[in-house]
């Protein structure tokens, strides 16, 4: 998918989220085995079910963001005016949605009027 399609998708968390309670930094938690029957019950004799992927206070800003509302359009123009100084913000948006969404932890939705949107 090029930068300006997917600019135009909205950004949906796919995983549960939890703060680390001294830097309120978000914790993504994707669980160790997935989510099917054998997961879960794989997952219940664990001590930690879960694989935590530590967001940065960047990476926390704009998952706080990722609304179900906004397209990614949108978290890049208030990327570029709340952060100024954020060298290549676009970008850097760009790199870790692709990020996410490779990685299981947030699904993108087609806009609407798209071949594959609602």
């Amino acid at each position: 998918m090029n930068d300006s399609d997917l600019l135009r998708c909205i950004p949906l968390p796919a995983v549960d989220c939890e703060k680390d309670s001294e830097t309120g930094k978000a914790i993504l938690l994707k669980p160790r085995y997935g989510r099917t029957w054998l997961g879960r019950l794989l997952t219940r004799r664990l001590a930690d079910p879960w694989v935590k992927v530590h967001l940065d206070e960047l990476g926390t800003w704009l998952w706080e963001l990722m609304d179900g509302e906004r397209t990614l359009a949108e978290l890049a123009t208030l990327l570029e005016e709340e952060h100024p100084d954020e060298e290549g913000a676009r970008q850097r948006l760009l790199l870790f949605v692709r990020q996410l969404v490779g990685t299981g932890l947030m699904v993108l939705r087609p806009p609407a009027g798209s071949p594959h949107g609602e």
